[in-house]
């Protein structure tokens, strides 16, 4: 795990995602980008629920990350300085938390517009599946 590696480029200054990650077994590295818990998640109109603007605005600062890496020279540079191998790396946004009146269902309905390279999760969902692992060591 790498965190805020600087992604340098030659215009638009670098960038500098919050952690670059080397997936087990893998060995291409993927990127995980926080924003804050009190972010708010969803929208909704009438009956319409969508991702708020801070979820969007968040996808398209990963797809920026993705995009770096199309670029073979930018991928030499950051595997001579950080030693990491990525290209089109999985993106992990944890944003917000789960709002009390969205079922799973709709939620998951609401993540059908983001990009397939990109998986947003809220604070609780974490919490959820840490939590999940110490049940599953205890036992």
């Amino acid at each position: 795990m790498l965190a805020h590696p600087s992604l340098v480029r030659d215009e638009g200054g670098a960038l500098i995602p919050d952690f670059m990650l080397q997936p087990l077994g893998s060995e291409y590295a993927d990127i995980l980008d926080l924003k804050r818990p009190d972010a708010k998640l969803v929208t909704s109109r009438k009956d319409r629920r969508h991702f708020a603007h801070g979820v969007h605005e968040a996808i398209a600062q990963v797809r920026e990350y993705r995009e770096y890496f199309e670029n073979s020279e930018y991928r030499l540079a950051v595997q001579d300085r950080y030693g990491l191998t990525a290209y089109r790396p999985s993106t992990l946004i944890v944003i917000g938390r789960q709002p009390k009146n969205l079922t799973e269902e709709e939620m998951k309905r609401i993540a059908g517009d983001v990009p397939d390279f990109v998986q947003v999760q809220t604070y609780d969902d974490v919490l959820r599946k840490m939590r999940r692992m110490v049940e599953l060591k205890e036992v």
